[in-house]
């Protein structure tokens, strides 16, 4: 019986602890299995895991579902999707819950920065991010945005990838 409640006890530890560090854990695993660049798992996971991570609708920022906007993010900025979308996007979440103005326009935490706008349902969208200067891009990844940016709607890809960033957030 008592071997029972130390395994118990031992997984639900391990379990807060993976929940407590999963932009870390997803970051690394993106690292280890990159998957393909045309896919921008990086942003979708960031967006999925800023909402199931606790925060519901008020306080979570989130990436828009618009390849302009994402383009003007990830393509020319210093930020690249594989590096930065995952962290960027927890430190911005982090800025705004330990934040009391009402309304935030922008966030500079973790060596990121940018202006936000918050929609009705309390999600904070990244409109736009400070250029640095030491930040490496992710080319594939931003070919990949500005291929969508381009199609009229016609690509499946596309639609596809839109409505999982569209899915979370």
């Amino acid at each position: 019986m008592g071997a029972s409640y130390t395994l118990l006890g031992v997984v639900v530890l391990l379990a807060a602890l993976l929940f407590h560090n999963r932009l870390d854990v997803a970051q690394r695993v993106h690292e280890a299995f990159p998957g393909e660049p045309s896919e921008l798992r990086p942003v979708v996971w960031a967006n999925a895991l800023q909402r199931l991570g606790g925060s519901g609708n008020q306080g979570a920022c989130c990436y828009a579902a618009d390849w302009k906007k994402l383009g003007a993010i990830f393509c020319g900025a210093g930020v690249g999707v594989g590096p930065d979308a995952i962290p960027m996007l927890g430190h911005c979440t982090a800025y705004i819950q330990g934040r009391t103005e009402f309304p935030i326009k922008s966030f500079r935490r973790g060596g990121y920065a940018g202006n936000l706008t918050q929609r009705r349902d309390g999600v904070y969208l990244i409109k736009e991010i400070e250029v640095r200067s030491d930040g490496a891009e992710d080319d594939a990844s931003c070919r990949a945005i500005k291929g969508c940016s381009a199609a009229k709607g016609g690509d499946s890809h596309c639609r596809e990838l839109r409505k999982r960033l569209e899915e979370w957030c």
